[in-house]
């Protein structure tokens, strides 16, 4: 669950190896992308990436891996953006999960190959 404690709200779930989520500050949306990492997991930290039409919607950001979960700052949102999530240990990419186009009202996690439809395979 990712929650906003200065609100008092509950912004959304974290499923899968990655899940967007859109939040509203002052008025404006924007995207974060969050994740469960499980303390045996070999990655140490996550990318995300975005293209954007212009130098000001793009952006690339590190997350540190903390207490089992990862969870990126809040980036400027816009319909049909998508993110690129890499999961790395030191300099190497163990692998990656890709968005298709960002909608607010349809954001669904990004699973990969260690996950059924409804938990993690351990």
């Amino acid at each position: 669950m990712v929650d906003d404690l200065t609100e008092a709200t509950r912004i959304g779930d974290l499923n899968g190896d990655a899940q967007p989520l859109v939040l509203t500050i002052e008025g404006e949306r924007y995207v974060i992308v969050g994740g469960w990492a499980p303390g045996g997991e070999p990655w140490d930290r996550v990318e995300i990436r975005s293209p954007g039409p212009s130098p000001r919607l793009a952006f690339t950001q590190m997350c540190r891996v903390r207490n089992d979960v990862w969870l990126s700052f809040p980036e400027p949102f816009r319909e049909g953006m998508e993110v690129t999530v890499a999961f790395c240990q030191g300099d190497t990419v163990l692998f990656e999960r890709e968005s298709g186009p960002l909608e607010a009202d349809a954001l669904e996690p990004m699973f990969g190959p260690g996950w059924t439809g409804y938990a993690p395979m351990e």
